[in-house]
């Protein structure tokens, strides 16, 4: 169903030598609308020289970019390796100038610095000078941070993002709202999650087809795949059967082996190797969430009335209360019901095996809670 959201612009700001970090940070950007534009109602959009500026003449080309770009953006993200970039006729570079624009009207600035390793012989000397005064410079005016990986920043990057739309977003704490029944619920979590796994399929098959000698490429997202999905996996934890839950723990630890793969020189079949093991453990995946899909489904087709889980709630907690049963007078009683209602509502749960009855011809008929009815509580959050 369609629904309203803020959205956000997100500058990313960068020389070019750092052409990796920037694919890094959309799919970063890509992946927290994916798992929590939904849920607050937020969605972040990035932006980048590459993708919204348009030829314009009549003044200097940065002047140019910031009126068309920079001017309305909400959050920089600013990366910096070995290069400063070009001046601009007024700063040291486009990007410097972007930050200090950002900073001149108040707004947020993520500036990360990069200690990747580089062969020596590729670096500009005073390019390289000039970068380390900047730094030095912006140490001493608030705090950076850096990162040894991109998928170090892509780690960095998701929390840092969610403290600044915090901030943005009339300071609700996005990381405690109260989630709704609907979101709460496992249909909610299983659909994201399946968001999440396409969206890394689609994004895995368009790196494969556009440059599949590229493996490190292939690892980052592997390697940010994988840092996403153990989080969705906590959220399934005593909600779906633990033999799938294996499964699926199984397959993460996969996909992390993955990232061990080594490449040989024996005519690209190391290469290929790489991509169709991802091929086979994506395949699994999807496999996994599509049994968990169809299982909700199934159980969604048994929904309880408000009567019923009323019941079983009550059963939940005389079993805290270490009672083991409860006669159908009592429930009745306690929770308001006409006898006729609470005697139909019990046949109901006890037929589709919720509750455990007892009939004994001597005394009242008495109720207990059993494996079922105590999963179907649990995997609705409903205790």
């Amino acid at each position: 169903m369609p629904y309203q959201t803020t959205t956000y612009k997100i500058l990313i700001a960068s020389p070019n030598d750092l052409t990796e970090e920037r694919i890094a940070i959309t799919e970063v950007i890509s992946l927290w609308n994916a798992t929590n534009s939904e849920k607050f109602n937020i969605a972040l959009l990035p932006v980048m020289w590459e993708t919204h500026s348009t030829p314009e003449l009549g003044d200097r080309p940065q002047a140019i970019i910031n009126k068309q770009m920079v001017n309305s953006c909400d959050i920089l993200i600013g990366v910096f390796w070995t290069r400063i970039g070009t001046h601009t006729g007024i700063s040291e570079s486009g990007t410097v100038e972007e930050i200090d624009e950002f900073r001149k009207a108040g707004k947020p600035v993520l500036l990360y610095f990069s200690s990747r390793e580089i062969d020596p012989s590729k670096i500009d000397d005073e390019q390289y000078v000039k970068l380390k005064a900047f730094k030095t410079k912006c140490q001493k005016e608030g705090l950076t941070d850096g990162f040894k990986s991109v998928s170090e920043l892509r780690e960095k990057l998701n929390r840092h993002l969610t403290t600044s739309v915090n901030k943005l977003h009339d300071n609700t704490d996005i990381t405690s709202i109260n989630i709704s029944k609907n979101e709460n619920t496992l249909e909610y979590v299983l659909a994201q999650t399946n968001n999440l796994v396409n969206e890394f399929s689609y994004r895995w098959n368009l790196q494969q087809k556009s440059n599949i000698g590229d493996v490190e490429s292939g690892k980052s997202l592997v390697q940010h795949f994988v840092e996403v999905l153990i989080q969705h996996r906590i959220n399934l934890e005593e909600r779906v059967d633990k033999n799938q839950l294996s499964q699926l723990d199984s397959g993460i630890a996969e996909l992390k082996n993955l990232n061990r793969h080594r490449l040989s020189q024996d005519g690209g079949a190391s290469v290929r190797a790489f991509w169709n093991k991802g091929d086979d453990q994506l395949k699994q995946i999807k496999s996994i969430f599509n049994q968990l899909s169809n299982q909700n489904d199934m159980d969604a087709n048994q929904d309880l009335t408000e009567n019923d889980i009323s019941i079983l709630k009550l059963l939940s907690e005389a079993e805290e209360k270490g009672e083991d049963t409860l006669s159908e007078s009592s429930i009745s009683s306690i929770l308001d019901f006409s006898l006729t209602i609470a005697r139909y509502h019990l046949s109901q749960l006890e037929e589709n095996e919720y509750i455990y009855g007892s009939h004994d011809m001597e005394s009242q008929p008495s109720y207990s809670l059993i494996e079922k009815g105590r999963e179907y509580l649990i995997r609705n959050q409903i205790i």
